[in-house]
């Protein structure tokens, strides 16, 4: 189903309707949300997992679901009258954008907010949205009703166009005091009062879990980009050479196998990083540094082998590959698109994690 709309959704530039009901019903979206609200409050290996498996059939599906995932546990930091009024609904789906481009003033004992977010994932199918701002030097995050956002149509990409990272916007807009969250420097940690404070499930540390999430679409990317090779090669002989089946040619053999060895190593980077971030978690521990820096890295280097592996079927695929009715090139496209973000760019995170390696300051806050 995934697959069979992933053409409706890049052409709509928003995901397509069925393939969010479909998600919705499977529970996919309830995944990340606490069980007392009735949520799945899954593991994070199995929510990865589940990202890479959607993004086999769908990678702006995949990419939305991501956002999702991030603002629902984001929600759960706030008050629980907050999370009570987000989670109320079962169908809610939050975005989010933690760049502080608004600014955020003191009205009474509540708040104005006014400024423009760029890079609004999933933002269409999204009924709150999670926004960042500074307020007296500090950033926060604010959470605003969809409904009270301007969207402007102004994602026009090759790559990830079905995701709708629109551009939004608001002026003056009344902010309950409950719904704005400080950002610490490095991690978000519960209060002993708490209502999730006693559960490992809440204890992830910010920038380590989004890059944990960040390493499951990409992986499967590749291994749907694996999947229309194996499925092509009997279909097509090599132009101009003597090989009628491309299922025949030394060549194809070499690139089925390198292809395999590096979603494999794409695979065991990702699952390195989800252990490393359950596991803290789970003893409590915060990431040292280097770990911060490691788990950058992991999601960066993972998607670097996946989009490398796509790139390969794309080579192999032939000239008749680059026609839109052929789903290989959508897959190249959303797989450059996701390793030109900037938290699963890796030349700029190894750079990082080398620096942290050597002793040097990483220069980054994005750890």
């Amino acid at each position: 189903m995934l697959t069979a709309n992933a053409t409706k959704t890049e052409q709509m530039g928003r995901v397509a309707p069925e393939t969010i009901e479909a998600l919705s019903t499977a529970g996919v979206f309830r995944m990340p949300v606490p069980t007392r609200y009735g949520g799945r409050q899954a593991d994070l290996g199995e929510q990865v997992r589940a990202l890479s498996e959607i993004a086999r059939g769908c990678g702006s599906a995949a990419w939305c679901t991501t956002i999702y995932f991030t603002g629902a546990w984001a929600v759960s930091l706030f008050p629980a009258e907050v999370a009570d009024e987000v989670f109320a609904t079962p169908a809610s789906r939050v975005s989010i954008v933690s760049s502080p481009t608004g600014a955020l003033t003191p009205h009474g004992d509540d708040y104005r907010l006014t400024g423009k977010w760029a890079f609004n994932t999933g933002i269409h199918d999204a009924t709150w949205d999670l926004l960042g701002a500074r307020a007296d030097g500090r950033q926060v995050l604010v959470l605003v009703p969809k409904g009270d956002l301007t969207v402007h149509d102004d994602w026009h990409t090759s790559g990830l166009k079905g995701t709708g990272s629109c551009t939004v916007s608001v002026a003056d807009l009344l902010v309950p005091r409950q719904r704005v969250l400080p950002f610490p420097d490095l991690r978000w940690s519960r209060p002993p009062s708490h209502p999730s404070a006693a559960d490992d499930f809440f204890h992830y540390e910010l920038y380590p879990l989004l890059s944990a999430y960040n390493s499951g679409p990409p992986v499967g990317l590749a291994q749907a980009a694996e999947d229309f090779f194996t499925q092509h090669v009997d279909g097509r002989g090599i132009t101009f050479t003597r090989y009628t089946a491309q299922r025949t040619a030394a060549i194809t053999h070499h690139q089925a196998g390198e292809v395999r060895m590096k979603i494999l190593a794409a695979t065991a980077l990702r699952d390195r990083l989800v252990t490393a971030v359950a596991g803290a978690a789970k003893r409590r521990t915060a990431h040292t540094l280097t770990e911060r820096a490691e788990a950058r890295a992991l999601a960066a280097y993972s998607t670097r082998l996946s989009h490398e592996a796509v790139e390969i079927v794309q080579k192999a695929s032939g000239a008749s590959s680059i026609r839109q009715d052929v789903p290989i090139q959508r897959i190249g496209r959303d797989s450059l698109a996701m390793s030109l973000h900037a938290a699963l760019n890796a030349d700029s995170a190894l750079e990082v994690h080398g620096r942290v390696l050597l002793g040097l300051d990483p220069e980054t806050v994005f750890l």
